[in-house]
Order: C-alpha cells, then sequence, then structure tokens
C-alpha cells in the first residue's frame, strides 16, 4: 500500500514536511535572485554612485563649500581701497574698481596713498 501524498520530487506535494520547507526556500530563493540580478546595476554604475557619495562625504567634511574645484583667474585679497570713506574690495593700485576707472579716464587724481599702495 502506497502513502498518501508521497509523490517524492518529481510534482504536486512534496512528502514529508522537510521537504516541502526545502522546495519553498528554494523558491524564494529563485525570485530574490532574480530580483537582485534585475535592480543591481552593472559595475560602472556602482563606481560612478562611489565617486559621487565620496565627493558628498568631502563636501560634508569642508562644511558645503566646493572641494577640489580650483579658481580661476586672480586670487581674491582682503585688501580695500585706499580712497578716504571708501570700503570697497580691492581691484589694482590701491583702488576699487570705481576709482579705478575714474583714476583712468582722469576724472580722480592720484592721491600719494594709492601711488605708495601700488609701488609696492
Amino acid at each position: 500500500m502506497a502513502r498518501r501524498g508521497s509523490r517524492g520530487k518529481r510534482g504536486g506535494r512534496p512528502a514529508t514536511a522537510g521537504a516541502a520547507l526545502k522546495q519553498m526556500i528554494e523558491a524564494i530563493a529563485e525570485r530574490v535572485l532574480e530580483r537582485v540580478r534585475r535592480e543591481i546595476p552593472d559595475r560602472e554604475s556602482l563606481r560612478r554612485i562611489e565617486r559621487q557619495i565620496r565627493r558628498m562625504n568631502r563636501r560634508i567634511e569642508a562644511g558645503g563649500k566646493r572641494v577640489g574645484i580650483r579658481r580661476v583667474g586672480r586670487p581674491r585679497s582682503d585688501r580695500r581701497c585706499t580712497v578716504r570713506g571708501c570700503g570697497r574690495r580691492h581691484v589694482a593700485h590701491g583702488l576699487c574698481s570705481l576709482h579705478y576707472q575714474a583714476r583712468r579716464r582722469g576724472k580722480l587724481r592720484a592721491s600719494r596713498r594709492a601711488k605708495r599702495a601700488s609701488s609696492s
């Protein structure tokens, strides 16, 4: 007399609870593996993402400033315009842009103080 439900591996229900559990785990593992293969990006995409994460970490460490990007052009200075009453940033010859252009056009005489600043 054959045991009820003992069809084995070929089809239907497995013979024992352990076999049923094993079959269910294998089916879940296959589904998970298929989904992982579909959703995980290729190596180049992962490298690009890692680079972006490293850049963001450097920015966070630097306090939000742009890191690794070099400024182009003339470096900024802390000097101020030498004309009395003007506190604008120095551009050339000890003068701010406004006073430098006025001096170039002859509308502002070069002061001794500006001459000293431009000669040093």
